[in-house]
């Protein structure tokens, strides 16, 4: 069984690095799938830790994904998304420069 505490914790950095990322202009969609995907590659990367890289490991990989998504989603609407550290991020990251 995978570490459920790491990946909570995990869960809790996420919506810092999703905020990095996102571009203000996207849909609500596209910022969805970002977190998605931040919250996957974490997982996997827990899961390798944990685990090993094999195939056997897909319980651990759903369960740490689990995790990590709710956490970062619940941290995110009531704690995170209206703080100006949230905004900071926004401004000054990646998704914020025009290409």
């Amino acid at each position: 069984m995978g570490n459920v505490g790491i990946a909570a914790l995990a869960g809790f950095v996420v919506p810092f690095v999703v905020s990095y990322l996102k571009n203000m202009s996207w849909t609500a969609q596209v910022k969805q799938v970002v977190s998605v995907v931040v919250c996957l590659l974490v997982a996997v990367g827990i899961t390798a830790i944990d685990n090993g890289v094999n195939l056997g490991n897909w319980k651990d990989l759903i369960m740490n994904l689990g995790v990590i998504f709710t956490v970062a989603q619940v941290f995110y609407q009531q704690y995170f998304g209206g703080t100006s550290v949230n905004a900071k991020l926004e401004s000054i990251g990646v998704g914020s420069h025009s290409a």
